[in-house]
């Protein structure tokens, strides 16, 4: 007996899963830096400064040289 699998249509699917399907289904620079550019060139600047400073403070991770000078550059 066969068993027949309904694939789901990705208009289906949420942004989680359009992202887990992509990290399964293609290479890693594919999901890594084509993904970011993709989505830095569909992004208007006011979305990316928020997306940024929103990626940056969740990972600590400093905004600028300047800001990485500041907290390294005595070191």
């Amino acid at each position: 007996m066969n068993k027949v699998i309904e694939l789901e249509d990705h208009t289906k699917m949420d942004r989680f899963e359009k992202v887990e399907f992509l990290k399964e289904t293609t290479t890693v620079e594919t999901h890594t830096k084509t993904i970011l550019e993709e989505m830095i060139n569909w992004m208007g600047e006011d979305d990316f400064n928020k997306f940024y400073d929103n990626f940056c403070s969740n990972w600590d991770i400093c905004r600028s040289y300047k800001e990485l000078e500041e907290k390294y550059g005595d070191e």
